[in-house]
């Protein structure tokens, strides 16, 4: 973003209502969440299909970068191949396993975070 419509961003925020500042700030501790977790995951230096260190940015799809390879032409992002790999929701992990780890119970969690329990696979759902 350039600095000029920052400025005149942050100039704006004065203006937001109660719930929109509050909108804002929840959009942002969800962009930061995701930023760390990318960064908790490292940054991709190969394929994790062929190992190749020649691979190009291929968009970005749930606000994680994605990635193709130029050897075998498959696509990826920092999660693949990993346990978070597939998982839904990222936005709230960071919540939601600090939760877990102060002993709130998976319900109590999830209701925090504003997610559902699917009943049948484990997964949350909205």
């Amino acid at each position: 973003m350039k600095i000029k419509l920052f400025y005149k961003l942050l100039s704006q925020l004065e203006n937001l209502t109660f719930t929109q500042s509050k909108e804002l700030e929840e959009t942002l501790h969800k962009k930061c969440s995701l930023e760390n977790l990318e960064d908790v995951t490292g940054h991709v230096t190969s394929c994790p299909h062929c190992q190749s260190q020649h691979f190009h940015k291929w968009g970005v799809r749930a606000n994680i970068q994605r990635y193709r390879c130029k050897s075998c032409q498959k696509t990826f992002n920092a999660l693949t191949h990993t346990p978070l790999a597939r998982l839904r929701h990222k936005e709230v992990w960071m919540d939601y396993a600090k939760d877990i780890i102060t002993g709130e119970s998976i319900r109590d969690s999830a209701k925090h975070c504003k997610v559902g329990l699917n009943e049948k696979n484990g997964c949350l759902k909205p």
